[in-house]
């Protein structure tokens, strides 16, 4: 998943961090009362070197179990409710359910759990195809960009050449330096610079 946040060419620093929420259903650690634990990659040889970008974050629901109080205005404890006991939201008032809609829809949603491996596959690349398509409409959006400023710097290579023919021809018909200069958007200077050098001689 780290990896495939971005595509061929594109700057690493535009990955995100990646949390892994692992939910057990049994006891991890028998020495603690506590049932959340953070863990990180370090380096064996090195543990002061470690890699940031990726959490993984353990849930012992079997000592969650064991709780008897949860304060539904904390989001942690709404969802560890609901990991442990997903009909709970059908208990509580209309009006309290419609202050909590993200575990009222992750109880709808429940089936999900049950896919079957080809199912999980195709679900997969169904997200696959998404960032794919991301990744290529970002792609085409800067080589439009770019192709955009070089076309535009030639149109208007060849527009400022013919700007200066005319400008040219003005001059010649007798037109003030000034006059052409604020016609064709160009310096006073330039074009009595361009005046001496054609007409002066």
């Amino acid at each position: 998943m780290y990896g495939r946040q971005i595509a061929p060419g594109d700057d690493y620093d535009m990955l995100q961090p990646i949390f892994a929420l692992c939910l057990a259903d049994h006891i991890i650690e028998h020495n603690t009362d506590r049932w959340k634990h953070k863990y990180i990659v370090v380096n064996e040889d090195d543990p002061g070197r470690c890699i940031n970008q990726m959490e993984m974050h353990f849930i012992e629901l079997s000592k969650c179990r064991k709780r008897i109080n949860f304060n539904y205005e904390n989001p942690l404890d709404r969802w560890l409710k609901y990991l442990i006991d997903p009909e709970f939201i059908k208990s509580l008032t209309m009006n309290a359910q419609h202050n909590y809609p993200n575990l009222k829809k992750a109880v709808e949603l429940l089936d999900e759990s049950n896919y079957t491996e080809g199912q999980l596959v195709a679900y997969d690349r169904y997200l696959d195809s998404i960032r794919t398509w991301n990744s290529s409409m970002k792609l085409s959006y800067e080589e439009g960009i770019d192709e955009g400023r070089t076309t535009g710097k030639a149109e208007g290579k060849v527009e400022g050449a013919q700007n200066l023919a005319q400008a040219l021809k003005d001059l010649k018909a007798g037109k003030s330096i000034e006059e052409v200069a604020e016609e064709y958007n160009f310096e006073i200077f330039y074009i009595q610079q361009l005046y001496q050098q054609l007409f002066e001689k």
